[in-house]
């Protein structure tokens, strides 16, 4: 609302700082490290801390059985951070890039891939991993349960909740794979996702790796939102 009671357009740009960039004047804040391993700290409620995604992003590739992801292979990007609008590009290798747009009811997360990757023959999968850091008291739910040690493969969306209360903080939706030229109509027919979800050994970081299934019909980019319930 604006000073007179009118409805007044939200300034979603992202505006530089001395830490890096920001987007405050929205229904959540948004700040942006000045380096891709550093991530975007995403604070949904102003008495809970922020969550932390895509800490120190990662190409990877695997095998039918997923069981032991590799490092995929890429010359490292000489790329600066980019900045524009309500939008900021990080360089993650050669050709590889994660955009994240600031929007009034999510964060989008995309995985920009220039070029096809070049696999090989034992590689289903490829993708990128990163860490996501959640507020003390927080857990990853899929569906009721909460997750835990194990690795889970799903294909359904997540929810970030209170471990005591059930309060829901943030969900993060199906991704899903845009077709080039067409992003309002995400298509899945050529290419399916799966997403895993390890929790790690030490507090409130888990890991969260987006693959995408290589046909020859594929493409880019992977989109991933990442909502807040308001």
């Amino acid at each position: 609302m604006g000073e007179n009671g009118e409805w007044a357009d939200i300034d979603l740009n992202v505006v530089a700082t001395a830490n890096g960039w920001e987007v405050t004047d929205n229904s959540y804040t948004t700040q942006f490290a000045p380096e891709t391993a550093n991530g975007v700290a995403i604070q949904v409620n102003p008495s809970v801390d922020s969550i932390v995604m895509g800490m120190n992003p990662m190409l990877i590739t695997l095998d039918e059985t997923m069981t032991t992801p590799e490092i995929y292979n890429a010359a490292p990007s000489t790329d600066e951070v980019q900045v524009g609008g309500n939008m900021v590009r990080y360089p993650v290798a050669e050709g590889f890039s994660l955009d994240y747009t600031v929007q009034s009811n999510q964060l989008k997360q995309n995985l920009i891939v220039n070029e096809r990757p070049i696999l090989k023959e034992t590689d289903a999968w490829f993708g990128f991993s990163e860490m996501m850091q959640l507020p003390s008291g927080f857990a990853l739910f899929l569906g009721e349960t909460m997750l835990g040690e194990e690795m889970t493969q799903t294909q359904e969306p997540l929810e970030i909740r209170n471990t005591e209360t059930g309060q829901l903080l943030a969900q993060i939706p199906v991704p899903v794979v845009v077709e080039e030229g067409n992003a309002a109509e995400p298509s899945r027919q050529h290419t399916s996702f799966k997403s895993l979800i390890l929790k790690l050994s030490f507090p409130l970081s888990l890991s969260r790796t987006g693959l995408c299934l290589m046909t020859a019909h594929s493409r880019w980019p992977l989109t991933q939102p990442f909502k807040s319930p308001t």
